[in-house]
């Protein structure tokens, strides 16, 4: 993710962005279908399994992809001196737009991992489900996030990605907020689906 801009033209940056997004749904997709079925044989095994996947990317890394060359990485003046320390506490003067944009994606993340990571619990405690019907419902979440992930790329380029963005996550916060009122597997499904 940290090269795909130094790899990537900037006018293709929103659909890279999109086709990363594919491989994290597609990743996210496998982790909950496959770690349920796991889950199921025995409660160790998806965590066997993501340490495995988690060595095989290790080695990907180290082994195949390289970074460009210095020349054709992307340069910013907040990265010619003093560092990333130093750099954030100039950001509030020199970029509030970042600084803002920075703060938005990590609640974005906070939020949605926060729900991601506890909804297993939610469905076993609130709902009164088995572990493994939490994670395969939470798959509807990643599969519908992996089939829109090119689209929001492609909406990202024609509609600005802040408004994208904005829009996205409006979404999931009603989405969140109205939850709580369902509680059937084809309704909790059907809500995963179009947070995703």
């Amino acid at each position: 993710i940290a090269l795909m801009p130094d790899l990537t033209p900037e006018e293709k940056r929103s659909q890279a962005n999109g086709i990363i997004n594919v491989m994290g749904g597609l990743g996210g997709l496998l982790a909950l279908f496959a770690g349920a079925w796991l889950y199921r044989k025995d409660p160790a095994l998806p965590f066997w399994a993501g340490a495995g996947v988690l060595l095989l990317s290790l080695g990907l890394i180290i082994r195949v992809i390289r970074e460009p060359d210095a020349t054709h990485a992307m340069t910013s003046e907040y990265d010619k001196s003093g560092g990333v320390l130093s750099a954030a506490l100039r950001l509030p003067q020199a970029s509030p737009q970042l600084l803002w944009t920075l703060l938005a994606l990590f609640g974005w993340s906070l939020g949605q991992s926060s729900i991601e990571t506890f909804f297993t619990t939610y469905a076993v405690l609130e709902l009164g489900w088995d572990e493994s019907t939490g994670a395969i419902l939470l798959g509807f979440f990643a599969l519908a996030y992996l089939l829109c992930a090119v689209p929001a790329g492609i909406l990202g380029a024609r509609w600005g990605q802040h408004t994208t963005m904005a829009r996205g996550v409006a979404a999931l916060v009603l989405i969140a907020a109205l939850a709580p009122l369902f509680r059937t597997h084809v309704a909790v499904g059907a809500l995963l689906a179009v947070g995703g």
